[in-house]
């Protein structure tokens, strides 16, 4: 995924139930609007991570919108060295999704606005990269939710960010 942060969601709460029981195709208890926390977020990827802002995803039947308006800063290891990850993003997209057990696969793009700039200092170097917010297709997470709580974990595919591991984002219902 490009800038648009959208997909990277999973973890530790397996399948999707809804109200405890385990629900159809896994899409009912996706359904609604769903906040970014983004403290449960930094704590369960152990980063130190400074984040402001907003990340909201609306899932209705067969689409999600992604409303993002976010500055971030984490320090990782990219390729076994130390980094500081600095991202700022303003968009918003609407995205076809579809649910296979607890994979979350986004597919076509309906529509997208918005950009964002994703800075990674690393040894001595600073790489820039500023692109168009635009959700990729044919990306999958893993995901899990439980009545209030929403978790996708995936692994960054922007240029830039390729070497981050896998992240996991917590959500929780609005």
């Amino acid at each position: 995924m490009a800038i648009a942060a959208m997909g990277l969601i999973g973890g530790s709460v397996t399948g999707c139930t809804s109200n405890g029981s385990q629900s159809t195709g896994g899409r009912s208890c996706l359904l609604g609007t769903w906040d970014l926390d983004f403290v449960a977020s930094a704590e369960a990827n152990s980063t130190a991570d400074t984040t402001t802002g907003n990340h909201t995803i609306i899932f209705d039947d067969d689409t999600v919108i992604v409303q993002v308006d976010v500055s971030s800063s984490v320090k990782t290891v990219v390729e076994g060295v130390e980094a500081t990850v600095d991202q700022s993003i303003k968009g918003s997209a609407e995205q076809r999704y579809s649910v296979h057990g607890s994979e979350l696969n986004y597919g076509e793009v309906v529509w997208t606005k918005g950009s964002g700039t994703t800075t990674v200092a690393k040894g001595g170097e600073t790489t820039t990269d500023e692109q168009d917010f635009t959700p990729t297709p044919d990306t999958t997470a893993e995901m899990g939710c439980e009545s209030d709580k929403l978790i996708l974990t995936s692994t960054p595919e922007s240029d830039v960010t390729a070497g981050i591991a896998t992240v996991e984002q917590i959500f929780t219902r609005r």
